[in-house]
């Protein structure tokens, strides 16, 4: 975007460049914050932050296993919403646990998991405890205080599990193909 304006204006120097990369930047930014919007909006849930909207509409170019992030939360969030129904819990609590279980992957955090930097994040906030919990607890790091949080690893496995979900990456494939060794072919 910022060299499609550059050539279009076709005024190309320094102090311009800087001023169209700020620009473009802003509405990066304002883009990712409504696509977090729109996946808060597509499970029928009201808005958080502003910054965790933001944060989730990252995942929308991250993938995991050559599954997108943002399709898969989406995903675990309308599964973990369909299991509270049927255990007669939460349905809006489920799908918000889904939905925001992996938002710690658009976070670069050495110290912790995505699971808690997720849930730092949520507290931080002003997600309810019970949401934080449920994002945090959903590998095991940290005890459920709901019964809907201690099912998010289930609806997360079979959003991850489903045929055609993950699809090996091209670099994933040459390395397990190294690991096996050369291969050979007969009539």
């Amino acid at each position: 975007r910022v060299i499609e304006t550059l050539l279009l204006d076709g005024k190309i120097f320094p102090k311009r460049i800087e001023e169209v990369i700020d620009r473009v930047k802003q509405g990066w930014d304002r883009e990712i914050t409504k696509i977090g919007e729109g996946a808060f909006r597509e499970l029928g849930l009201t808005f958080s932050h502003p910054s965790i909207s933001h944060v989730l509409g990252k995942l929308s170019f991250r993938y995991s296993f050559g599954q997108n992030l943002l399709d898969h939360s989406k995903e675990v969030g309308l599964i973990l919403g369909n299991m509270a129904v049927e255990l007669g819990l939460s349905e809006a609590l489920g799908r918000r646990i889904g939905l925001l279980h992996d938002i710690g992957k658009a976070i670069v955090s050495e110290e912790k998991s995505h699971a808690l930097a997720g849930m730092e994040l949520l507290s931080n906030y002003g997600e309810s405890p019970e949401v934080s919990n449920g994002v945090g607890c959903h590998h095991f790091e940290v005890e459920p205080i709901t019964e809907i949080g201690s099912l998010c690893h289930l609806a997360d496995a079979l959003s991850a599990g489903k045929e055609g979900a993950r699809r090996e990456t091209l670099s994933l494939a040459s390395h397990q193909k190294l690991l096996k060794g050369p291969t050979s072919f007969s009539k």
